[in-house]
């Protein structure tokens, strides 16, 4: 899932997902909520080495829910946390003040693909806003200049 949704398809480093200018300001990060195939923690997807690197261990929901995702309390389940990140410094270089907007449309992109293809898998992802970024961003080690987008909740389907 990571490779069709976000790894490197073509020349100079594109992907699956439309990027401004082909600047590929776009970041994967993972938060794996339950003992599974990933170990609990943070985890960032490094998209040419198409590998995890793991930032810390020991992710806890309830820990998540209070300190930078209150949005999370109004869905159960779920096992696996999408956390969209922009470069918003790269794409600035190009856009300026406008590169925020370009950076939300990437991280859209980027979220449709994650629910259709969690749903190819007897999966779903459940978008989620409301989440402080400034809590998110400490807790991933981001570098400055990067931002927090857009957060989703993946696990089984019932159905």
């Amino acid at each position: 899932m990571l490779s069709a949704a976000h790894g490197h398809t073509g020349e100079h480093g594109r992907g699956p997902t439309p990027s401004a200018g082909g600047l590929q300001s776009i970041e994967l990060y993972l938060a794996s909520l339950s003992d599974g195939w990933l170990a609990p923690g943070y985890y960032h997807y490094d998209r040419p080495g198409h590998c995890l690197s793991q930032i810390s261990s020991g992710a806890d929901r309830i820990a998540i829910e209070q300190d930078w995702l209150p949005s999370l309390l109004t869905v159960s389940g779920g096992s696996l946390l999408w956390i969209i990140v922009g470069d918003a410094d790269r794409a600035r270089k190009k856009y300026g003040d406008r590169a925020v907007n370009f950076l939300g449309l990437e991280a859209g992109h980027l979220m449709q693909r994650l629910c259709l293809l969690s749903t190819s898998v007897g999966a779903v992802t459940v978008p989620l806003g409301g989440f402080y970024e400034e809590q998110l961003a400490e807790e991933l080690q981001l570098p400055r200049g990067d931002i927090p987008l857009y957060v989703g909740i993946a696990g089984h389907s019932t159905r």
